[in-house]
């Protein structure tokens, strides 16, 4: 069995729980996920997200008991999971917190997290002339540079990155009419660098929608701008008929990952942008 520990937000949730689907897939063994973890569920953004997850996923029990056995392993990091995947004990319970692997991880085992998750992939919203930005601001002193985080720090973004990406796409398309911003901050000041910059096109602030409905939005964006946010990257990985752009991640050498791309950021080169289109 696959017990899923399920912490953080909705983009950590899916993360964590992504990786778990491989192995599900490919030893044919249950997943059965923890979310006791998520505290405080009066607060409207924890109860987002545990109702959000409920809806999503499928086939799997969800539990609040912090199951453990004495055949129980702990996989807290990458090299363990990595190590797992190339032969799992059947016998045995795999207890996962959260991992963060490669992006190219992800969108390799596209078709293996389709079967698992649901989502809409038929969105009512379709505008092949806007731009969305999933953009990561965090909620101001909550989130300070200096905690721990999968970026290394980096919790916003250079705006140059972000203008880098919207020229490319204005290139490519000149009938480029709208801007449209996902965030999960719109009461601060960067926000004007988009306006100033881009005062030729209709800036549209995407927001009062649940969680579930702005990653049904950005999986079906014609072009979709991501930040360094799980959210937002695993939004890319689902969308698979737009072209999705993403920071340029520092290699990740001290695994063997073939060579691909880690989720951390490295300062010296995310003004950079990664272009992908999905298959």
């Amino acid at each position: 069995m696959i017990i899923c520990v399920l912490k953080g937000g909705f983009g950590n949730h899916l993360l964590n729980y992504c990786i778990a689907c491989v192995l599900s897939h490919k030893y044919d063994v249950k997943i059965k996920i923890i979310s006791n973890a998520i505290k405080n569920d009066n607060l409207k953004q924890r109860n987002d997200t545990r109702t959000t997850i409920n809806k999503i996923l499928n086939y799997h029990y969800i539990t609040r008991d912090n199951y453990q056995h004495n055949n129980t392993v702990n996989i807290n990091t990458e090299k363990k999971y990595y190590e797992l995947l190339k032969k799992i004990n059947v016998k045995k319970n795999y207890k996962m917190s959260i991992i963060g692997t490669n992006l190219n991880f992800y969108t390799k085992h596209r078709d293996i997290l389709k079967k698992y998750i649901k989502l809409n992939y038929d969105c009512k919203y379709k505008n092949p002339n806007s731009i969305l930005i999933s953009l990561r601001l965090g909620m101001g002193d909550n989130e300070v540079a200096g905690n721990s985080t999968p970026f290394k720090d980096i919790l916003r973004l250079p705006f140059c990155y972000y203008k880098n990406s919207i020229d490319y796409l204005l290139k490519k398309n000149n009938n480029i009419e709208k801007i449209i911003i996902c965030s999960d901050n719109f009461t601060e000041k960067y926000l004007d660098n988009f306006y100033i910059e881009y005062n030729f096109l209709d800036i549209i602030k995407y927001n009062d929608k649940n969680t579930l409905e702005q990653f049904n939005f950005l999986i079906n964006a014609d072009y979709l701008i991501s930040s360094n946010s799980t959210f937002s990257l695993l939004a890319c990985v689902f969308n698979t008929n737009g072209l999705v752009i993403t920071p340029d991640f520092k290699d990740h050498n001290n695994l063997n990952c073939n060579g691909e791309n880690n989720l951390s950021i490295d300062s010296n080169n995310c003004i950079k942008i990664k272009i992908n289109k999905p298959k």
